[in-house]
């Protein structure tokens, strides 16, 4: 067996979204390295507990502010893509989920219309973005600060939804339900 990977091993893609690379890629990749058996989990992005996460964060940073949560607009920022809808139906799952919550929602995409500088745009200063990633890279630290500078954005800018600290709690409970 390669480089450590064993049988009937659980994988908890940290992704944002399921698609072609979660569930063809990755496996191949992995049986590539001598993986067999192995059970690919449903992404990050897709987690039952990340509505429930997004509007912790969201509720934490409201209070912080001394706003009211259904007074604050949000802007989920997400990757979106040009070749697969996945991305943006993952990000506007989320913001579903969360509607019932907020004053007001809307999702804007790096990759695709509608784009994250023109959803942005008049929010106003009761606004919250939740940056729909796993992790902080190239998209959250250059496309989102360039597009909210862009929009003229003048609320406030959380961490991506994967730096959350209960995000390892999360991966636990899903390799538990996995198993």
């Amino acid at each position: 067996m390669a480089r450590g990977i064993r049988d009937e091993a659980l994988v908890y893609p940290l992704f944002m979204a399921g698609g072609w690379f979660t569930r063809v890629e990755l496996p191949r990749r992995l049986g590539l390295l001598g993986a067999r058996g192995l059970v690919v989990l449903p992404p990050f992005g897709a987690d039952p507990g990340l509505p429930a996460l997004a509007r912790e964060q969201l509720a934490a940073c409201a209070g912080s502010e001394g706003w009211p949560l259904s007074e604050v607009a949000v802007l989920i920022a997400a990757h979106g893509s040009g070749r697969s809808r996945a991305p943006s139906q993952a990000a506007c799952d989320l913001a579903q989920k969360l509607a019932a919550h907020l004053g007001s929602i809307r999702c804007g995409f790096i990759e695709e219309a509608p784009l994250l500088a023109d959803q942005a745009r008049g929010l106003g200063t009761r606004a919250i973005c939740l940056p729909f990633f796993a992790t902080e890279a190239g998209h959250v630290t250059e496309d989102l600060p360039q597009a909210m500078e862009a929009a003229g954005f003048a609320g406030r800018v959380l961490p991506p939804l994967g730096l959350a600290p209960e995000v390892p709690r999360m991966i636990a409970a899903a390799v538990r339900r996995g198993g």
